[in-house]
């Protein structure tokens, strides 16, 4: 049986629990000071993911238990499949639409808090952004802000530039609500939103209007001054 390397790292103890088989798959409860997500994987892979996530490497979110910088990547971790569906078809819909979000995707498995209960709950799962944030809270921390700390170019032939307008105008087309994410020079995509939570309607089954957005794509427009 192969399990990740890292997961014990940093001085992490816990007890491993045998390991048993269920509706076809192989599972593995671990009991720690810390957060436990582990994933079921087909026994035929003969692989258990097993990831043990620090309290003191928490970053604090208004959503689920918290996010953690693992590798690449950011996970922000859910205890519970509540939202699990909503947040897939929303950011389901905004990919359409072209809003850049870091290549986003879902991993379920058993989460456990310290040697709590260990419930079924999910991991969205993005790629870890290295820039200058942007978002709406109080105090704010504005767009422009992030386009001058990042010396983003105000030529509207600018690669930068063009993909941000284009960000930003995705982001109005969704009606995208508490707008937030990062900017960053010359990255693949300069411009990603995080925490995703479009205005859709599934009754009228249309977006509705993001004040936000507006001023965003007002921001980026009125940043390019030459060609």
């Amino acid at each position: 049986m192969e399990f990740q390397e890292y997961i014990m790292k940093d001085g992490c103890h816990g007890t491993i629990h045998p390991m048993y088989e269920h509706d076809g798959f192989k599972w593995v409860l671990i009991v720690c000071p810390c957060v436990t997500l582990t994933r079921r994987t087909s026994i035929r892979s003969q692989v258990v993911s097993m990831y043990i996530l620090l309290a003191k490497d928490r970053i604090k979110s208004n959503e689920g238990l918290g996010i953690w910088h693992v590798g690449i990547y950011a996970w922000k971790v859910y205890s519970t499949t509540s939202q699990l569906q909503k947040l897939k078809d929303d950011y389901q819909r905004a990919d359409v639409k072209g809003l850049p979000m870091g290549k986003p995707r879902f991993t379920q498995g058993t989460v456990q808090k310290g040697s709590g209960r260990a419930t079924d709950g999910f991991a969205l799962i993005v790629n870890w952004v290295d820039g200058s944030p942007f978002n709406f809270q109080q105090p704010p921390r504005p767009f422009r802000k992030a386009l001058e700390t990042q010396n983003i170019s105000h030529s509207k032939s600018d690669k930068d530039y063009t993909r941000l307008k284009g960000g930003c105008q995705s982001a109005e087309n969704v009606g995208l609500q508490d707008c937030q994410g990062f900017v960053k020079q010359g990255a693949g995509e300069p411009l990603i939103f995080i925490d995703v939570h479009t205005s859709w309607n599934p009754q009228t089954q249309k977006y509705g209007f993001s004040q936000q957005a507006v001023d965003m794509v007002t921001d980026i427009t009125n940043w390019g001054t030459s060609l």
